[in-house]
């Protein structure tokens, strides 16, 4: 049953996403779909405050059906077959939704586009100097030149190249490096709470992968920060098991897809070398904790302090909390906290789309108007969370 519930609510997510296709775009030129497309439009563009109750009512669904596989895992009743086909599924069917909530996935098939197609230096150029493009009709952010690291590029620009003059293909070719980087994500994070606690490392994957906010970031809105954390984790799971160099490698791989991570490098650095000699004690840290969660904290820590300190320099985004997210159950020994912690943040996250759903502008209610309506949700989220989950553990 648990099942069911979640395919349906992640089936109406994919469905909603589709209410926001920008006005501008045309996914393609079947007539069959014409008709529809202008139909989800007319509701996310001209029927707003009905949008937006549509938005709320999947979200809401979709963290109760999460509740539901948390419950199940928490029990230690659901397997580690059933989670890696929950977790395929999942990435299948969402990663088939229109990027709703962001306009980045159109991005990473321009700066891609700017080599394939131009024979330019995406460092050098911005979208804007390619005026006659006819995807500058719908994108966002046409001013600025390429900002992530060049990994990013090798893994974009070949799909780019393949299927140059196919927008559809190209936009799906990134939902697929999503698509991908989320299960990479899973596989990694499994492999890193196994060598923590093996009994309980199903329940870290569910607890992560089927966050209703790194559902739509990851997988609906297709962030390469999917992939940044995928190389991290995976790094950082290698480095426990004392593959010190493979483990770095991975991390600083993982900056070069997008710099944010770059904040783990000295955690990682310090870790990696206590290891090497012998010193996983952190006397004067705290002698009660493992060396493993103390290195957690520190990961939550580091990339805390990346979410404070792009915030500040722009504004602040929800896909931001997947960077701290990823490492909590790592850092967080009670299984419970730890999900009152990502359930909360869920919250926090994804009620940041609210005024732009009802408004269509980010701008008509500011984030620090906004920010208490958001906090209360998360405090209360994670205090249901708490509650439901107090007496299973």
């Amino acid at each position: 049953m648990y099942v069911v519930l979640w395919i349906l609510s992640v089936f109406l997510l994919v469905v909603y996403s589709f209410t926001q296709v920008d006005l501008g775009l045309t996914l393609t030129t079947a007539s069959f779909w014409q008709s529809i497309q202008q139909a989800f439009q007319y509701v996310g563009y001209f029927q707003r405050p009905l949008s937006t109750t549509f938005f709320l009512g999947v979200i809401i669904l979709l963290t109760i059906s999460y509740l539901f596989i948390l419950r199940k895992a928490l029990r230690n009743n659901l397997s580690e077959k059933m989670m890696w086909r929950m977790c395929i599924l999942t990435g299948v069917l969402a990663g088939a939704a229109y990027s709703a909530f962001s306009y980045d996935i159109f991005n990473y098939i321009f700066d891609a586009r700017i080599i394939t197609d131009y024979g330019q230096n995406p460092y050098l150029k911005r979208a804007l100097d390619f005026p006659m493009d006819p995807m500058l009709s719908f994108m966002h952010w046409t001013h600025r030149t390429y900002p992530y690291g060049p990994l990013w590029l090798v893994v974009t620009v070949p799909f780019t190249a393949i299927l140059s003059g196919w927008f559809l293909g190209m936009f799906y070719a990134m939902k697929l490096i999503a698509i991908g980087s989320y299960i990479l994500l899973a596989w990694g994070l499994y492999r890193l709470m196994r060598q923590l606690d093996r009994r309980h490392a199903v329940f870290a994957v569910c607890m992560v992968m089927f966050s209703p906010l790194v559902v739509i970031e990851l997988l609906v809105s297709g962030h390469n920060d999917a992939l940044m954390l995928a190389l991290a984790v995976g790094g950082i799971s290698l480095l426990t098991e004392g593959k010190r160099i493979a483990g770095i490698l991975l991390v600083l791989a993982s900056t070069l897809v997008k710099q944010a991570t770059v904040f783990l490098l000295p955690v990682t650095l310090l870790y990696g070398l206590m290891q090497w000699n012998g010193q996983l004690r952190w006397k004067g840290i705290g002698s009660h904790m493992s060396a493993e969660r103390i290195f957690g904290i520190l990961c939550c820590v580091a990339m805390s302090t990346a979410v404070l300190l792009v915030s500040m320099r722009a504004d602040f985004q929800p896909w931001y909390l997947v960077w701290v997210l990823v490492f909590v159950p790592l850092a967080v020994e009670s299984r419970v906290i730890a999900c009152a912690i990502i359930v909360g943040l869920s919250g926090f996250g994804l009620l940041r789309y609210v005024p732009y759903l009802y408004h269509g502008d980010w701008t008509s209610l500011p984030l620090l108007t906004w920010l208490p309506v958001m906090a209360t949700t998360g405090l209360v989220s994670a205090a249901i969370s708490w509650y439901l989950f107090r007496r299973l553990t």
